[in-house]
Protein backbone atom coordinates (compact mmCIF):
# COMPACT_ATOMS: atom_id res chain seq x y z
CA UNK A 1 0.00 0.00 0.00
CA UNK A 2 1.34 3.82 -1.21
CA UNK A 3 1.99 5.95 1.51
CA UNK A 4 -1.04 8.05 0.37
CA UNK A 5 -3.52 5.03 0.30
CA UNK A 6 -2.27 4.57 3.30
CA UNK A 7 -3.68 7.77 4.95
CA UNK A 8 -6.85 7.81 3.22
CA UNK A 9 -6.91 4.47 4.43
CA UNK A 10 -6.48 5.37 7.92
CA UNK A 11 -8.60 8.25 7.36
CA UNK A 12 -11.50 6.18 6.48
CA UNK A 13 -10.78 3.13 9.58
CA UNK A 14 -10.84 6.07 12.01
CA UNK A 15 -13.95 7.47 10.83
CA UNK A 16 -12.57 11.04 10.18
CA UNK A 17 -15.47 13.01 10.61
CA UNK A 18 -14.21 16.36 7.51
CA UNK A 19 -16.91 18.92 9.00
CA UNK A 20 -14.75 18.94 12.55
CA UNK A 21 -11.48 17.39 11.68
CA UNK A 22 -11.50 14.65 14.83
CA UNK A 23 -11.25 11.33 14.88
CA UNK A 24 -14.22 9.20 16.34
CA UNK A 25 -11.31 6.47 17.32
CA UNK A 26 -7.78 6.55 17.58
CA UNK A 27 -5.86 6.33 15.08
CA UNK A 28 -3.31 3.36 14.80
CA UNK A 29 0.15 4.41 13.52
CA UNK A 30 0.98 5.21 9.88
CA UNK A 31 2.70 2.08 7.90
CA UNK A 32 6.79 2.48 8.29
CA UNK A 33 8.44 2.11 4.81
CA UNK A 34 8.97 -1.88 4.33
CA UNK A 35 12.51 -0.89 2.58
CA UNK A 36 12.22 -3.13 0.29
CA UNK A 37 12.89 -2.18 -3.47
CA UNK A 38 10.88 -2.47 -6.87
CA UNK A 39 10.76 -5.98 -7.58
CA UNK A 40 12.16 -6.30 -11.35
CA UNK A 41 9.06 -6.93 -13.03
CA UNK A 42 8.04 -4.06 -11.47
CA UNK A 43 10.69 -1.95 -12.47
CA UNK A 44 10.69 -3.04 -15.72
CA UNK A 45 7.11 -1.99 -16.06
CA UNK A 46 7.76 1.20 -14.65
CA UNK A 47 10.67 1.71 -16.83
CA UNK A 48 8.11 1.03 -19.88
CA UNK A 49 5.72 3.71 -18.51
CA UNK A 50 8.60 6.33 -18.22
CA UNK A 51 9.46 5.45 -22.36
CA UNK A 52 6.21 6.03 -23.17
CA UNK A 53 6.09 9.51 -22.50
CA UNK A 54 7.11 12.01 -25.12
CA UNK A 55 8.39 14.98 -23.14
CA UNK A 56 11.04 15.39 -20.36
CA UNK A 57 8.13 16.48 -18.04
CA UNK A 58 5.47 13.95 -18.02
CA UNK A 59 8.66 11.34 -17.51
CA UNK A 60 9.72 13.13 -14.60
CA UNK A 61 6.13 12.89 -13.63
CA UNK A 62 5.77 9.28 -13.67
CA UNK A 63 9.16 8.65 -12.06
CA UNK A 64 7.64 11.48 -9.28
CA UNK A 65 4.67 9.30 -8.82
CA UNK A 66 6.09 6.01 -8.54
CA UNK A 67 8.72 7.58 -5.62
CA UNK A 68 6.18 8.18 -3.77
CA UNK A 69 5.34 5.27 -2.62
CA UNK A 70 8.46 2.83 -4.03
CA UNK A 71 11.72 2.00 -2.93
CA UNK A 72 14.71 1.33 -5.38
CA UNK A 73 18.09 -0.28 -5.34
CA UNK A 74 20.99 2.29 -6.96
CA UNK A 75 21.36 -0.36 -9.92
CA UNK A 76 17.60 1.00 -10.61
CA UNK A 77 17.93 4.11 -9.91
CA UNK A 78 20.96 4.57 -12.05
CA UNK A 79 18.82 2.40 -14.92
CA UNK A 80 16.38 5.34 -14.91
CA UNK A 81 18.61 7.81 -14.92
CA UNK A 82 20.52 6.44 -18.12
CA UNK A 83 17.36 6.76 -20.02
CA UNK A 84 18.55 10.72 -19.66
CA UNK A 85 20.82 12.40 -21.61
CA UNK A 86 21.66 15.43 -19.68
CA UNK A 87 23.05 15.86 -16.21
CA UNK A 88 20.62 18.13 -15.03
CA UNK A 89 17.68 15.84 -16.00
CA UNK A 90 19.71 12.52 -14.12
CA UNK A 91 19.90 14.95 -11.35
CA UNK A 92 16.27 15.39 -10.94
CA UNK A 93 15.42 12.19 -11.55
CA UNK A 94 18.10 11.05 -8.28
CA UNK A 95 16.32 13.49 -6.13
CA UNK A 96 13.21 11.90 -6.80
CA UNK A 97 14.58 8.41 -6.05
CA UNK A 98 17.29 9.49 -3.76
CA UNK A 99 15.18 9.12 0.35
CA UNK A 100 13.92 5.66 -1.33
CA UNK A 101 16.95 4.09 -2.16
CA UNK A 102 17.38 1.16 0.08
CA UNK A 103 20.78 -0.25 -0.49
CA UNK A 104 22.97 3.26 -0.60
CA UNK A 105 26.12 1.52 -0.13
CA UNK A 106 26.43 1.00 -3.63
CA UNK A 107 26.27 4.53 -4.85
CA UNK A 108 29.21 4.85 -7.10
CA UNK A 109 26.63 2.90 -9.30
CA UNK A 110 25.07 5.76 -9.53
CA UNK A 111 28.00 8.59 -9.38
CA UNK A 112 29.46 6.45 -12.74
CA UNK A 113 26.24 8.03 -14.41
CA UNK A 114 27.84 11.69 -14.61
CA UNK A 115 31.06 12.46 -16.02
CA UNK A 116 32.64 15.35 -14.86
CA UNK A 117 33.04 15.56 -10.79
CA UNK A 118 31.09 19.01 -10.19
CA UNK A 119 27.89 16.54 -11.43
CA UNK A 120 29.29 13.94 -8.98
CA UNK A 121 29.51 16.38 -6.02
CA UNK A 122 25.92 17.28 -6.79
CA UNK A 123 24.62 13.94 -6.60
CA UNK A 124 26.52 12.78 -3.64
CA UNK A 125 24.61 15.63 -2.03
CA UNK A 126 21.49 14.15 -3.25
CA UNK A 127 21.95 10.91 -2.02
CA UNK A 128 23.81 11.78 1.13
CA UNK A 129 20.50 14.01 1.85
CA UNK A 130 22.53 17.60 2.46
CA UNK A 131 20.89 20.17 0.45
CA UNK A 132 23.33 22.46 -0.09
CA UNK A 133 24.71 22.80 -3.41
CA UNK A 134 22.40 20.33 -4.96
CA UNK A 135 22.00 21.93 -8.12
Amino acid sequence: MGRIAGIAFILIICNFNTITGQMSRPCPPLPQPCGYAMTPEAFNRLIILVDRQTFNDDKMLVIEAASLGGYFTCSQTAAMMSHFQWSDKKLAVLEYMAPHITDIRHAGIILDQFTFDSEKKKAWNIISGHPENKR
